[in-house]
């Protein structure tokens, strides 16, 4: 690789770590060694140690092998949890994709990917000169012939719902993604640019691991970028979320543990391990949001350098600039990305930032509420999710606010043992979004009409009774709970909240809407067979999220349980479904067994309102969206 190409992409890394992107072009301008086309040779990688960012007991980290033999226990439920496997060394056992001789094709590229015995390789374009032309400003979807590379896949991230793979660079232990993802329920491979929701016209992008990915899939990663050497040397004390992401460094407990046993003096020691259980709920809370949270470094070179110095237990901010809502609003470096990560009332909408909902929770502020209050590292039920024994229902909530226990139709105006008495479903509800699905809010707060109406987050009445109008939800907690009137349009008063959303919504709004109607408690409630006619137009939105998770909720509607659909597919394939779908809707329209009224478009003759249902969708806010998973 030229030495010029080189300091390309260390520069790169170090202005995108200091949130500098918007820099790195004036410095790349004085680099005039731009990449060059190459002939038909194929250069072969073959896997290495030396690929990985080196595993190190640094700065007092000794790993998870050192706590075994105290706590066995814990080490097997933190072993069978989704937080060890989130970031795995290439293996048969760790990567769950097939490889055999599969081809991939996206964005003008292919990507050949084979298996020879436990190792993984893909033979696609070099990654290193791909990242460098788009850094020059070159048209990669111009480029027919680039350098191909065949090399080897050595790490993979992701092992619930969805895993990713890297290959390493010629940049020191730089590791670049595949630009694809495995799904693994649906056994299938997707492009990365359709994996998260941003607009359709994004440009593909070339993560790097060391200088993002680092932070939260590793314990005490440093990425160690030098732009002065031209080297990346990036060090890790364990791959995943192993013990001291959480514990903190275990050298000086371990060390404290053994002199006591032997029953030596421990007058120059210590115990210095940190139990989120015992911590109060502000500093638990914040070893969380080491991870579920969204910020930037606050010494942005210290961090190239050595990594965060901060560990569990400490104060986040004094090392981390939070992008809480209201910092998003003024801040110089605040960009889409960040400000795409809150609806306009300040609610964090983004599965994985979970802290900055919970933040702003009056249950956080009032300095009971923590992270496990709820959720359980050790004593989980199932590792989906990891909700403490009983946390699973209402008896989390009860926890605090037993009053309402002892007449819960008095405080819900529901059955007990119907989901709407469910308190999450109403204080919780899912209007979150990531991994291609609704994600509960951990903002705790309830349900109000003239939020909605206001800022455009959904509201927990209307996601359930989805044939309902805002002002139904308005009457509603005017009578029950002594709302004030909230002031609506025409709209509003007489058309169905969610089908507001889902046709005339923003992106988030529309795959918030388009997942809902596919929940089976909102089904229960609303019916199933209404929607399908509007869920069929998302299968042409312009966001391939959207299309996704629209025809994952169809599956849940009668007959289309077995329906084949590519969301990736050219325009006409994808019309093709979404025309089947409403011609079997309307084969069934005489035998829909639900009461349909106008708010939904269906008067008494069962005859769709065409006109309305346009209206709605040249209404549709087509503002660009990024969300920040």
């Amino acid at each position: 690789m030229a030495q010029a190409q080189r300091k390309n992409i260390v520069l790169a890394l170090l202005a995108i770590v200091g949130g500098l992107a918007a820099c790195a072009g004036s410095w790349l301008a004085n680099l005039d060694d731009k990449p060059s086309i190459s002939g038909d040779i194929i250069p072969v990688v073959l896997p290495s140690p030396e690929h990985l960012p080196q595993k190190v007991n640094r700065k007092g980290f000794v790993s998870s092998d050192a706590c075994i033999k105290c706590h066995r226990d814990q080490h097997k439920t933190w072993h069978d949890s989704y937080h060890r496997s989130m970031t795995q060394v290439a293996s048969p056992d760790a990567i769950r994709a097939d490889f055999a001789n599969v081809r991939l094709e996206a964005k003008q590229r292919t990507y050949q990917l084979s298996r020879e015995d436990d190792n993984f390789f893909v033979e696609m374009a070099d990654p290193d000169w791909e990242a460098t032309a788009r850094m020059h400003g070159m048209k990669l979807e111009e480029i027919a012939d680039p350098p191909r590379v065949r090399l080897p896949v050595v790490m993979a991230t992701g092992s619930h719902h969805m895993q990713g793979y890297w290959v390493p660079s010629e940049i020191g232990n730089q590791l670049r993604q595949i630009p694809w993802f495995y799904l693994i329920a649906e056994e299938l491979w997707i492009p990365r640019e359709d994996a998260f929701l941003q607009p359709p016209s994004t440009f593909r992008h070339f993560a790097t691991w060391n200088d993002n990915c680092i932070v939260c899939h590793s314990v005490a990663g440093a990425p160690r970028l030098d732009a002065a050497t031209e080297t990346v040397a990036t060090e890790v004390a364990e791959f995943g979320i192993a013990c001291e992401a959480c514990h903190g460094p275990g050298q000086e407990h371990v060390n404290f543990q053994k002199r006591r046993a032997l029953g030596e003096s421990l007058a120059d020691l210590s115990d210095t391990i940190i139990n989120p259980a015992k911590c109060d709920a502000r500093i638990s809370s914040q070893i969380c949001g080491q991870c579920h949270n969204f910020f930037k470094p606050r010494n942005p070179q210290g961090f190239s350098a050595d990594g965060y110095t901060s560990r569990a237990g400490d104060d986040l901010s004094e090392t981390r600039l939070i992008w809480t809502h209201e910092r998003t609003k003024d801040h110089p470096q605040s960009t889409d990305l960040v400000r795409g990560c809150y609806w306009d009332d300040g609610t964090c909408r983004v599965g994985g930032r979970e802290f900055l909902g919970m933040i702003e929770s009056k249950c956080f502020a009032s300095g009971k509420l923590a992270c496990v209050s709820c959720h359980s590292m050790h004593g989980y039920t199932e590792p989906n999710d990891q909700m403490g024994e009983n946390m699973h229902g209402d008896q989390a909530c009860f926890q605090c606010h037993q009053d309402y226990a002892k007449d819960i139709p008095g405080h819900t105006h529901h059955a007990a043992d119907s989901v709407g008495s469910r308190c999450y479903n109403c204080h919780m509800p899912h209007t979150s979004y990531a991994l291609f699905k609704g994600i509960r809010s951990h903002r705790i707060d309830s349900p109000n009409a003239a939020t909605s109406a206001e800022t455009g987050r959904p509201n927990a009445c209307n996601l359930c009774h989805q044939e309902e109008t805002l002002q139904w939800t308005s009457e509603k907690l005017k009578e029950w709970y002594g709302h004030p009137e909230t002031k609506l349009t025409t709209e509003q008063q007489q058309t169905s909240a969610m089908l507001t959303w889902l046709l005339s919504g923003d992106a988030v709004q529309r795959v918030i809407s388009a997942w809902h109607m596919g929940w089976e408690p909102a089904l229960q409630a609303s019916g199933k067979e209404w929607q399908t006619r509007f869920l069929a137009e998302l299968l042409e939105d312009d966001y391939a999220t959207n299309r996704f998770v629209a025809f994952r909720s169809l599956r849940n509607h009668p007959g289309l349980g077995d329906i084949k659909y590519d969301f990736t597919a050219p325009v006409a394939d994808r019309e093709k479904l979404k025309q089947r779908v409403i011609d079997l809707w309307q084969s069934r329209l005489d035998q829909l067994s639900e009461k349909l009224n106008s708010t939904v478009l269906l008067g008494e003759q069962r005859k769709l309102d065409l006109q309305r249902m346009q209206q709605l969708i040249d209404k549709r806010n087509n503002r660009a969206i990024f969300l920040p998973e």
